[in-house]
C-alpha cells in the first residue's frame, strides 16, 4: 500500500492547494454548499474519490515532468533560475542537473574578487595566499 501515495509525496504543495480548492467548493459556500447536509460517510467517501484522483493525477504528472507545478514554481522562485519542468533521458538529466548546481553555486558564492575585500587584516581568520 505504500506505492498508493508514493506519487502525491513528490506533489504535495500542488496536491495541498488543490485539495483545498476541491473540497472547498464542494463543502462550503462558495461552491456546493454541502457542509453540515451529508452524514460522515458520505464525506468520507468523496474525500478519497478527491485524494484517488489525485494519487491517478500525480502519478500521470510525473511521468511527464519533475516537479508539481507548485513545487516547479517555488523552485524557480527560491533559486532565481528557471528550473529544468521536463523528464529527461538519463545521461541528459545528469548534465542538466549539474549545470543547475553551477548555476546556484555562482548565485551563492559571487564574484571570487569581492570575497578578498571582505578579509579583515590581523584578524585571525584570514585567507591562506592563494
Amino acid at each position: 500500500m505504500a506505492w498508493l501515495g508514493r506519487p502525491t509525496r513528490r506533489m504535495a504543495f500542488t496536491n495541498y492547494l488543490a485539495q483545498s480548492v476541491i473540497l472547498g467548493w464542494i463543502f462550503y459556500g462558495y461552491g456546493l454548499g454541502l457542509f453540515n447536509r451529508l452524514e460522515a460517510a458520505s464525506a468520507l467517501a468523496i474525500g478519497l474519490v478527491v485524494y484517488a484522483g489525485q494519487v491517478v493525477f500525480s502519478a500521470w504528472w510525473l511521468r511527464r515532468y519533475r516537479y508539481g507545478p507548485v513545487e516547479w514554481l517555488w523552485r524557480t522562485l527560491m533559486y532565481g533560475v528557471s528550473q529544468p519542468m521536463l523528464l529527461l533521458p538519463r545521461g541528459q538529466a545528469a548534465s542538466a542537473l549539474i549545470r543547475t548546481a553551477k548555476i546556484v553555486s555562482s548565485f551563492r558564492d559571487g564574484p571570487k574578487d569581492q570575497t578578498r575585500n571582505l578579509e579583515i587584516p590581523g584578524s585571525r581568520f584570514q585567507r591562506a595566499p592563494e
